[in-house]
């Protein structure tokens, strides 16, 4: 006999930044989420790359790829929000260019607000679990080295 695997989660998320290296951040309409990196859930046998490309795409209307893997983090069950365990990854992607994000139209059924975060500045706008994505996110990309981010709880 042979056991069923377990189902999992998994969040593909871009580093997308400017030229400054300030963070674009999104605001789901969702009134309790926070503030978010551009990404989303990887559907059940979709690739996280194409994932995170079709997202892009959709919530943004901009033409990205995922790069390098910077992040993999790991993510307990939350039985309080119905959340299984899983994982995120936090891809690189190309930088913004001057202007870009400024025409940015998010889709109003998903996303109500776009910003461009310093990255000295993010502890005001991202939750502490998303700080210290974005944080070891911006560490991995600066060393080109891929950082493996445990559970935070």
């Amino acid at each position: 006999m042979h056991e069923r695997w377990p189902r999992r989660a998994a969040g593909a998320l871009a580093l997308l930044c400017d030229s400054a290296d300030r963070v674009a951040l999104v605001e789901p309409v969702s009134h309790d989420q926070v503030w978010n990196l551009v990404g989303g859930a990887v559907e059940e046998g979709e690739d996280p790359r194409e994932a995170l490309t079709r997202v892009i795409h959709r919530d943004t209307g901009l033409a990205r790829v995922a790069g390098q893997l910077l992040v993999t983090e790991w993510m307990r069950p939350d039985p309080a929000r119905s959340e299984p365990e899983g994982m995120n990854l936090i891809f690189a992607v190309a930088p913004l260019v001057r202007g870009e994000w400024d025409s940015v139209r998010l889709p109003s059924e998903k996303l109500k607000a776009k910003r461009l975060t310093p990255l000295d500045d993010i502890g005001q706008w991202a939750s502490p679990p998303l700080a210290r994505r974005i944080r070891v996110a911006m560490k991995a990309r600066a060393t080109g080295v891929h950082e493996f981010l445990p559970p935070a709880y």
